[in-house]
Order: C-alpha cells, then sequence, then structure tokens
C-alpha cells in the first residue's frame, strides 16, 4: 500500500522530487516562451524571408504543449488519487478521481468532495485550453501586404549639363530674346501638359531594359541640370482706393538675363509682386520678392514607378547643388546665332508662358483689377480670407507664386536634360545612382491580444494541473500511477511470495525509497499467466479478496 509518510521519512529528499513531472512542466514554459518569440520576431517580416513558417512552427509548438499538458494532467491525477487513498476515503471518490470527474452517475462525489469538483474544473479547463489555445495562437500572427523599402541601383539617361544650341539659338543677348528650338518647345509642351517620362532607353541603344526599370517604386537623387538660387523680399503699402494708384502692377511676374554682381557670371533675376494682405482701410501690402538664379548641376528628388521617372516636389526646394556653371551661351556678350545656354531657355520659358502684369483700377464702386490667366490661378477667390468690409469693395489678394515658378523653372530643366541625353552620343549621359525601391510585399503581422490570450489560457491550465501536484511529498516516491497491477497490488490481490521463495513483502526486497513500485511487483509476477473470464481474472497470481471491499473470483 502507499501510505503517508511520518516522522522524519516526511522530509524532502530529491530522490522524492516527480521529475519527469517538473521536466515536462519545463518543456510546457519553453514552449511558451518559443511560441511568443516567433510571433514577436516575425512580426513585419517578409514571408519569404522564413523557410517555415511562424504557423508551422506555433502548431508543433502547440502540440508539443498539449502532449505535455496531457502528460502533467495524468501524473497530477495519479498523484491525487494515490494521495487520497493513502489518507483514507471512499471507493466512489477514488473513482470519481480516477475518471476525472465524468463518472456523472455518482453525482453524490460530485456534491460532497471536493477533490472531485476540483478534478472535475482542472479537467474541464484543460479540454477547454487544448481546443482554444491553438487557435488564439495562430491568430496571433497573420499575413498581410506591406511596402517594404529595399536598397537598389537604378540607371537613368540624363545631362548634368544641358549644351549649348540643344534649347535654341541667341537673337539678342543682351534683350534676352532667343530662337527657341524643337527640343525646347518639347520640353515646354511636356511640361504643360504634365506627360510622364519614360525611363526606357532608346531601342537602338542595345541596353539591357531592366537596368532602367524599377520593380515598384524607387525615391532617391539624381545630377542633372538645374538652377542655384537665392531670394529676398520687400514690401510697401498702397492705398487700392485711391485713383492716383490706377495702373499700379498689384501682381506680376517678370525675368531678366544679367549677370551676378560678384562673380560677373550670368544669371536670371525673376522680380514676383502681389498684393499680400488687404486691411479693413482699404490699404494693401505690395509684397516684391527678387531671386538670383544661376544655372548649377543638382541632384533631382524623384520618383520612378516602373518605368517612368517623376520630381518628388516636396523635396524640391531648396535644390541640392553640386556646382555652379557658366555658359557662353547665358553671356549678355553671346552673338547673334551661337547656341543658348540653359539660362536664355529658362528665360523663354517663363517670358511665354508664365510672365503677366496685372494692374489696379480704381472705380466709383472700388477697387478692381485687371486679370489675367496666371494671375487669376494665385488670386485669392476664397471669401474667408478676407475681412467682410473689404471683401467687394477692395478685395484683391493673392497668394505667393515665387515657389510655383522656381518649381515650373526646374520642371522644365529636369525634362530638357533627360531629353537631351536620350538623344545624345555622349557616354557620360547616362547615370547609375542608389535608390530605396517600395514594393508590396508579403509579409507577417502579429496580434499581441491574440497572443496575450493564448497564453493566458495556457498558464491557467498549467497552473491548475499544478495545483493537482501539491502534496506529492506525502508519499514514499513518485514513480506512481494506475496501472491494474499497481492497484491490484495495493488491495493486496496478488500474490507476493514466487516459488523459489522469494517474498516481495519482505522489507528487504523493497526498493530504496521504502516503497514498491510497479517495476518491484512485475518482478515478482510479471510472467505469471493470467485470464478474465468475463467476470474476474484467474491465475496463480490472482486471491481472493473476500470481505475486502474489491473481489476477484478465481478458480484454483
Amino acid at each position: 500500500m502507499y501510505t503517508v509518510l511520518e516522522g522524519p521519512h516526511s522530509q524532502f529528499y530529491m530522490h522524492n522530487t516527480p521529475w519527469a513531472t517538473i521536466i515536462l512542466i519545463f518543456i510546457m514554459l519553453c514552449c511558451m516562451g518559443v511560441s511568443a518569440g516567433v510571433i514577436v520576431v516575425s512580426n513585419n517580416q517578409a514571408v519569404d524571408s522564413w523557410r517555415i513558417s511562424p504557423a508551422v512552427l506555433l502548431a508543433f509548438f502547440s502540440s508539443v504543449w498539449s502532449s505535455s499538458l496531457a502528460a502533467v494532467l495524468t501524473m497530477s491525477i495519479t498523484i491525487t488519487w494515490w494521495r487520497y487513498a493513502s489518507r483514507g476515503t471512499t471507493l466512489e471518490t477514488l473513482h470519481c478521481i480516477w475518471k476525472r470527474g465524468f463518472a456523472i452517475r455518482y453525482l453524490s462525489a460530485l456534491k460532497s468532495s471536493p477533490i472531485v469538483r476540483q478534478v472535475v474544473l482542472v479537467a474541464w479547463i484543460v479540454i477547454i485550453t487544448q481546443v482554444a489555445h491553438n487557435s488564439l495562437l495562430q491568430r496571433s500572427s497573420q499575413t498581410t501586404l506591406s511596402n517594404a523599402i529595399v536598397p537598389d541601383n537604378i540607371t537613368l539617361d540624363i545631362m548634368p549639363q544641358i549644351p549649348d544650341g540643344w534649347l535654341g539659338y541667341v537673337y539678342n543677348a543682351t534683350q534676352g530674346i532667343m530662337v527657341g528650338s524643337r527640343n525646347s518647345l518639347s520640353s515646354i509642351q511636356d511640361w504643360w501638359m504634365n506627360k510622364t517620362i519614360s525611363t526606357i532607353p532608346p531601342l537602338n541603344s542595345n541596353r539591357p531594359v531592366s537596368d532602367f526599370y524599377c520593380d515598384g517604386s524607387c525615391r532617391g537623387r539624381v545630377r542633372g541640370a538645374g538652377i542655384s538660387y537665392e531670394c529676398s523680399s520687400t514690401s510697401r503699402n498702397i492705398d487700392l482706393l485711391d485713383a492716383e494708384n490706377t495702373g499700379t502692377f498689384i501682381f506680376s511676374i517678370n525675368s531678366t538675363l544679367s549677370s551676378n554682381l560678384t562673380s560677373a557670371a550670368p544669371s536670371l533675376t525673376l522680380s514676383v509682386l502681389y498684393s499680400s494682405e488687404v486691411d479693413a482701410n482699404c490699404i494693401s501690402t505690395l509684397t516684391l520678392r527678387t531671386c538670383s538664379i544661376e544655372a548649377a548641376t543638382v541632384e533631382y528628388p524623384i520618383v520612378i514607378e516602373n518605368s517612368t521617372v517623376a520630381l518628388e516636389k516636396t523635396k524640391l526646394d531648396p535644390p541640392i547643388v553640386v556646382e555652379k556653371y557658366s555658359s557662353d551661351g547665358d553671356s549678355l556678350t553671346a552673338k547673334l546665332g551661337q547656341g543658348a545656354g540653359p539660362l536664355q531657355g529658362i528665360h523663354a520659358f517663363v517670358d511665354d508662358i508664365l510672365t503677366t502684369n496685372v494692374s489696379l483700377i480704381v472705380g466709383p464702386n472700388g477697387a478692381r483689377q485687371t486679370g489675367r490667366f496666371v494671375g487669376d490661378i494665385f488670386f485669392e477667390a476664397d471669401e474667408s480670407a478676407y475681412l467682410p468690409e473689404t471683401i467687394h469693395l477692395c478685395g484683391l489678394k493673392w497668394s505667393d507664386p515665387t515657389l510655383y515658378v522656381l518649381d515650373a523653372m526646374q520642371d522644365f530643366l529636369f525634362r530638357a536634360s533627360i531629353s537631351s541625353a536620350s538623344n545624345s552620343t555622349n557616354t557620360n549621359s547616362s547615370q547609375t545612382f542608389r535608390v530605396e525601391r517600395t514594393a508590396p510585399i508579403l509579409v507577417f503581422q502579429s496580434n499581441y491580444g491574440f497572443l496575450v490570450a493564448a497564453l493566458a489560457t495556457m498558464l491557467l491550465a498549467l497552473g491548475a494541473v499544478i495545483s493537482q501536484l501539491w502534496g506529492w511529498w506525502d508519499l514514499r516516491h513518485c514513480l506512481v500511477s494506475l496501472s491494474p497491477i499497481e492497484v491490484a497490488n495495493a488491495f493486496s490481490a496478488l500474490e507476493t511470495k514466487r516459488p523459489d521463495g522469494y517474498d516481495l513483502s519482505n522489507s528487504q526486497n523493497i526498493n530504496n525509497k521504502g516503497a514498491l513500485t510497479v517495476d518491484n511487483i512485475l518482478d515478482v509476477v510479471g510472467k505469471t499467466t493470467v485470464r478474465y473470464d468475463g467476470q474476474s481474472f484467474r491465475g496463480s497470481a490472482v486471491v481472493p479478496l473476500s470481505g475486502r471491499p474489491m473481489s476477484l473470483s478465481v478458480n484454483r
């Protein structure tokens, strides 16, 4: 029999520790930790980067955890059975513990025995956890489309400097008049219609198209012909209702070719005038912005989508200047017919497309303006921009067009740089540069809410089965089982003496832990043949239990 130890033998010894159960509990904790680690580490990682999917790993560790939980539950039920058997309890209670609370017909034991209720609760917690925790773990890691950024290289045909004459020819250098070429006109048309720019080189170039193609969206900077500029602002006030101010420009965009006062290098002066504020007395603040512009090689911020390229306008200003340069075709001393430089080209571009002058008209009904197409684009039409008393009397305000004009110049030169490179035989017209490629990829996305729920459920089940192990030290040893052999021997239903005189009941033959194990019992009667006849076992090792709570009938 397995009895409660008393006296000094009741102390805790290392050999009395259920190491198998502790190892299984450790394995369960490791499975929980590894599962959580898989979910945390895989978050936002590409699906292709995992040779074994997190779902497969989670399923594996979930299976190991479930198997370990079932084994620990079995061990805890076994220890509970023997603890209560050694303390003394009813057969009904022992039966319900062995059935893990599923002996429905014995409701009296369920009502009267706290340990039976505890076993039932633990069993149901384990069942629910084994069903739910794997689903929760699987929901903790899903796949979704995400934009991944990876470094890449791409090639683009673009000139760092536009050759003189490509945009046209000088007609009158001092007045800034040139004869535009078809190339210049084509760039202006493309800018006006915002035509897409292709990165693919001409078919006769015999270069791999893949070098010029971005699989997704690529962002980077490429060197091209551009501008360097410095701007300053001044302001003055005018009365919009004073008739003497009739004809005064209140909005204008103009450009003139000149020379830099410091370096004597050719430059372009951009002058922008606009009515920026109007007070309650119809006094307008005229803001004048003046920009000195020079030709330069700049790093353009670009976005390449598959085989089309465009400027990234939000990063265009201020330009990143690599170096300024001067062109003979921009000089005020350039001769008639000489190839025009880039400043001549953008001066003609601004003069033809963006130059405008809007005059003030003072009449009996208030202030009005002459109006032009470009001026109307920047006119403040929203009534909320004005005071109520001035909106119909002198409501003349414009937004600052300076940045728009400067961006338009850069867009025009960017298109011209690419067009001139496409038609050039210069081997330096191609540039290979670094980009960050953004492409949609399938990634793992972790849901930590489901992870917490799964771990909480698993911890609950683990804690429940561990609670059943409490008091294991009361047993002589923890290698107990509910084997029919061991239980039958505990009820003295097995013969303990072999024909050779070996007596298992003799204390000197009991294991060094002071108790019998299944192995000890099988050493004596393991080779004995028994047969069950439908009512009882028969055999030489079986003895009747007359007068005991359990009877095995044997015919000798």
